[in-house]
């Protein structure tokens, strides 16, 4: 398994376990995709949000949300 999926796997854990939501950050709006990608792949029906890319779909029901460096600006997660 490579990184992202082993990542995915340590999430899931800590959403059944624990219940706690992630938030992964990474580099590009290309890896934001690649990861929900393997998210749905791998968990059918795993609630994701985005953040990046002019997109904000983060809401109380997803239960993973993957964003950019550049899209976790204080001002545009409050919606500014």
């Amino acid at each position: 398994a490579g990184k992202t999926v082993m990542m995915l796997v340590a999430c899931r854990f800590l959403f059944l376990t624990f219940g706690w939501k992630t938030l992964i950050i990474v580099p590009s709006v290309k890896l934001v995709d690649q990861t929900i990608k393997s998210a749905n792949k791998f968990y059918p029906g795993w609630k994701t949000g985005k953040i990046g890319d002019s997109e904000f779909t983060v809401t109380n029901e997803t239960e993973l949300d993957v964003a950019t460096a550049a899209g976790c600006q204080p001002e545009r997660l409050r919606g500014e």
